[in-house]
Parts: structure tokens; sequence; C-alpha cells
């Protein structure tokens, strides 16, 4: 299949000769990130309209999915419209790879049908899963422990960001790398080896990260910084349910910023809590990397537009 790369907005008619192309599904458009404006609901066939000129005049678009997220890859079916589809694929590439990430909060999902909400979450084109884990004593509520992560690992191949709000963490680090978790993240106000649970975690072949509670400062989080490559800022006390967003967030997230590209590692920035389209716009635009968020995405029937959104920002 011919690739064709459009890198910038070009006038009518000028795409007219790919038709026959496309038809036969023998071609690949690439457009740049401003042609793609995701709205609620879906996408803003005007832009694309202007850029393709009478293309797609003669097109629907009759299917939106997200696909390889890591490549940074939007698909959009075409079809001739009052005829069958040609099943035929415009696509647009980030070449940069340096969209936000979104990571939906487990802790929100039907835990009647936990794997069932976990194959929901990769299919709307989310990054990482969020699994919350609470041990009753860091934070005041018990949530699920390794067996469940293992149980629900065999759904899907989604990646598996842990996060350990529990006391002495290092007790469990390869509980939970043997059920799957490929990150996994304590907090710096745990009692324990906090140095030893991300060396751990490293060794065990995972991908380790320092969480911060909202009043605590982001100067305690500075020794860890050549230990981690993730640092998850919470915008909410962890364990108490329906709270709002803290508007401390992005302040802190800034400052994490500036510790993180003084350091010179290339570590993400997460944040967790109160995260909506208002609160991550926010955070992403202080820095933040990832977007974790829970009721805010599970109450949609379908999340996928909403997660397509937040990856352009």
């Amino acid at each position: 299949m011919s690739i064709i790369s459009v890198t910038e907005i070009i006038g009518d008619g000028i795409l007219a000769e790919l038709l026959p192309l496309l038809v036969m599904g023998l071609a690949e458009v690439h457009l740049p990130a401003p042609l793609l404006d995701v709205h609620t609901g879906g996408l803003d066939l005007l832009d694309i309209d202007r850029a393709l000129g009478n293309l797609v005049a003669s097109l629907d678009v009759t299917d939106f999915v997200c696909h390889d997220p890591e490549s940074a890859f939007l698909l959009f079916t075409l079809s001739d419209a009052g005829t069958d589809p040609y099943n035929t694929l415009l696509v647009w590439k980030n070449d940069s790879g340096n969209m936000v990430k979104v990571a939906p909060s487990m802790l929100s999902a039907d835990f009647s049908k936990l794997g069932q909400e976990l194959v929901r979450v990769t299919e709307s084109g989310a990054d990482w899963a969020h699994l919350d884990v609470m041990d009753g004593m860091f934070v005041p509520n018990l949530t699920f422990g390794a067996p469940v992560v293992k149980a629900i690992r065999g759904h899907s191949d989604i990646v598996f960001d842990v996060h350990l709000m529990i006391q002495d963490p290092i007790r469990y680090v390869k509980d939970f790398a043997d059920a799957g978790a490929d990150w996994m993240t304590v907090h710096v106000e745990a009692d324990g080896d906090i140095e030893g649970a991300l060396k751990k975690i490293r060794e065990l072949g995972k991908r380790p990260g320092i969480s911060l509670n909202p009043d605590t400062p982001v100067e305690s989080i500075k020794d860890y910084l050549a230990l981690v490559d993730q640092v998850l800022v919470m915008t909410v006390q962890p364990g108490f349910g329906g709270q709002k967003f803290r508007e401390n967030g992005p302040g802190k997230i800034a400052a994490i910023r500036k510790m993180i590209d003084d350091s010179g590692r290339d570590i993400l920035i997460s944040v967790d809590g109160g995260i909506n389209r208002e609160t991550g716009k926010r955070c992403v635009d202080a820095g933040a990397d990832v977007l974790v968020a829970g009721s805010y995405l599970f109450k949609l029937d379908d999340m996928a537009p909403e997660i397509a959104l937040w990856k352009q920002w």
C-alpha cells in the first residue's frame, strides 16, 4: 500500500487524483495535526474538507477509531455516500510521538465485569489502564491486590499502571510484577524503604514511579528523580471519594516539570484526581504527560471520542 504524506494545508482538488487509489485501498493519506480537530462526538469535517477539497465531498466518515496509540495513528473508515463502504483509510500520524497519554482509572469501572471493562478501555484507544491499590492503612480504603491484577491481565495487553497506595510497598512489589504490572508507583509519604522499593521495581524489569499527595511539597521527591521514570501528582487526597480538583495541582506540575528538565532525565508526569476536560487541559498546559481519569470517562457510553480529544492537547 502506498503512503502519501500531506505536510501542509492544500487547495481544492489537489488530491483528486488520489481518489482511485483510495477507493481501491491502494493508498493511505497522512495528514498533519492542524487538519484534524476532534470535538465532542467526533471530527470537525470542515478542516478535512478544506484540506482535501472536493475529494471528501463525495465521502462520508462512517467510523472513527483510535489505532496504535503508541504510534499516534488516527484512522477514519471512509465510504462513498449512499453506497457500500470501500473500507478505505484516511490516516494522520503524529510523527513527533509526543501525544498526551490517557489512563482510565479502573477504580471507576464496574467490578462485576472488570475484565470486560478492561477490554472496553483498550478498545476506546486508552494508552494505559490505571490500577489503584489501597491497603486500608496508607489510605482508609481497601480496593484489590495482586490476584485481581493477575486475573484481568489476560483480557488485554494494555499497559498496566499500578498505583501502590500502601505502606511499606517493597513487600508487595514482586507480587504485582508477577501479576502483570508494567509500571509501579509508590508514595513518597509511605512508611518503609521507598528507595529500596523503587530499585526493586527496576530490578524486576518494570518502570518505577514516585507519587506525592496534594499537600506534599515538590521538594520531597527531588532525591528520587534519579530512580524513577514517572512522577504521579495527586490532585485529590487519595482514598477519599467525591473530592474536587485541588487548584494547586497545575502549579505543582509546572514546578516538577522544571525540576525534571533541570535533571536532564526523561521522566513522565502523570496527574490523578478530579480530571475532566477542563482540569485535564490545564494540567497538560502545565507540563503533564499522562492524564488519569475515572468517573468522568467511565460515565460515558463511549469514551473513545473524549480520549481522542485529550490526546491532541
